[in-house]
């Protein structure tokens, strides 16, 4: 129970620097801070799967045969399923938080949003081909 434990109090810390993320900016809300709480919601979603299917993955760890059903087996593949997906949701939400944020800073170069317009293609590319989104060896 003490991971459960930790994954609320660092979800929680999330929550308390999101709100201190949106009251420290102005009224308006811009396309990164939109994907930034498009994270906190799939961030919640997913430590909340986590939470609902702990108690049957330490059934099954346990492998009680008189205590563990099908129904309580395919409620957890299905769980861990979800989980997987809204993880892998969250990340890509918040990974396109950034390059949102870094594209709103530096909106003042033409250049830069040149630059920034080849490394998202990049990294689109890359991620739907299954890489991560480092540069080139010696691009830069």
């Amino acid at each position: 129970m003490v991971p459960q434990a930790l994954s609320w109090l660092f979800t929680g810390l999330a929550f308390a620097l999101t709100i201190g993320r949106f009251y420290g900016r102005a009224r308006i809300i811009y396309w990164d801070d939109a994907a930034h709480l498009l994270g906190l919601t799939l961030l919640l979603a997913q430590v909340s799967i986590v939470s609902s299917s702990a108690s049957i993955m330490h059934q099954l760890g346990a492998y009680n045969a008189g205590a563990i059903t099908r129904k309580q087996v395919s409620l957890s593949f299905s769980l861990d399923l979800a989980g997987i997906l809204v993880s892998w949701c969250c990340l890509f939400s918040i990974k396109a938080a950034f390059l949102l944020l870094y594209r709103h800073i530096f909106q003042v170069s033409k250049a830069f949003t040149r630059a920034w317009l080849g490394h998202c293609d990049y990294c689109s590319v890359r991620d739907l081909l299954g890489g991560d989104c480092k540069l080139p060896y010696g691009m830069w």
